[in-house]
């Protein structure tokens, strides 16, 4: 079994998580050479103000909107991370 987990800042669109879920998927199958049913995503949502970058709260960075806006999310988030259980 495969397990691909993402935090992310809470805000955005269930239909852009479920979209985020099917590409993932489909992405690691491709990727590693595996069966899409081996494969388990899951989001974990993080509150801006549980989030620090350089000891302020995600919340107050550059004022950003988080009702859906990508723009800067890069900025404020972990990178994604592939964990294969087999190793």
């Amino acid at each position: 079994m495969i397990i691909v987990r993402v935090h992310m800042l809470r805000g955005r669109s269930t239909e852009l998580k479920h979209q985020l879920l099917r590409q993932l998927t489909e992405q690691t199958a491709t990727t590693l050479g595996v069966e899409r049913q081996s494969i388990r995503v899951f989001i974990v949502e993080l509150e801006p103000d549980h989030w620090g970058i350089a000891g302020e709260p995600a919340s107050k960075i550059n004022g950003r909107s988080l009702s859906g806006s990508q723009s800067s999310a890069e900025e404020v988030e972990p990178r994604n991370h592939i964990v294969d259980s087999r190793n």
